[in-house]
């Protein structure tokens, strides 16, 4: 099977020690796409660390990605959405893999990647590819803010 249509969800060139969550995209088919059953999708990605893990401690709520892995590991997250809010990683990749490609099980409309750094330095690429034409739209959060008045 041929995965010949890709569309980038992250790129973090030059070593950097923060966690990034990238974009967060809708998922649409092009015009005259394959059924469901005739699309299939694989994340191609790549992850490179370099260093230790530093010794900074966090007081911020645990993650619940970070029960993926054990500490000290970077590690390069897929996540779909079904609403763009409530995210759920698929199958993280480690760093002991520089590259890797992995079949998507099942997809949601919306999709993001992102890196849980742990204190070491990364590099890391995602990429989306499809076996029919698809498009990716960057989706723009808004925040709703309720006024309530007295009558």
């Amino acid at each position: 099977m041929l995965y010949q249509h890709a569309h980038t969800l992250l790129e973090v060139d030059g070593f950097r020690t923060s966690d990034i969550t990238g974009t967060a995209f809708r998922v649409r088919p092009a015009d005259h796409d394959a059924s469901d059953a005739q699309q299939s999708f694989v994340l191609w990605s790549t992850l490179t660390t370099r260093g230790e893990v530093s010794g900074k401690s966090s007081i911020a709520a645990p993650d619940p990605a970070e029960k993926l892995q054990p500490e000290g590991h970077a590690q390069l997250l897929f996540e779909v959405s079904a609403d763009g809010n409530l995210w759920v990683p698929l199958d993280p990749h480690l760093p002991r893999q520089p590259a890797r490609v992995v079949r998507v099980p099942f997809m949601l409309p919306f999709v993001r990647a992102r890196v849980m750094a742990r204190g070491l330095k990364y590099e890391a690429r995602a990429v989306l590819l499809g076996t029919s034409p698809f498009s990716l739209h960057a989706q723009v959060q808004r925040e709703v803010v309720i006024v309530v008045g007295r009558s």
